[in-house]
């Protein structure tokens, strides 16, 4: 199996990346091609994370929390971006 720790940076790290060149990128894609094609990339890259965090977690379906602590620590992560 993947190591969660690993899978775990790895999105942390496609995320946040993601994220620096949306904000980057957002007035270019605005100007040029409307905020209807940038709702669309945004979209298409959070499918895309959607579908990783599905393979790497090894689950089909909802994933849903392992445990408590793991939601704590999430609600705090997710509070700190």
């Amino acid at each position: 199996g993947t190591d969660p720790t690993a899978a775990t940076l790895l999105l942390v790290a496609t995320w946040y990346g993601s994220s620096v060149c949306s904000s980057l990128l957002a007035y270019e894609l605005v100007a040029a091609a409307g905020p209807e094609l940038m709702t669309l990339c945004h979209f298409a890259g959070s499918a895309c994370c959607g579908a990783a965090v599905l393979r790497l977690g090894g689950r089909s379906g909802s994933i849903g929390f392992a445990s408590r602590r793991q939601l704590v620590d999430t609600a705090a992560l997710s509070a700190s971006f």
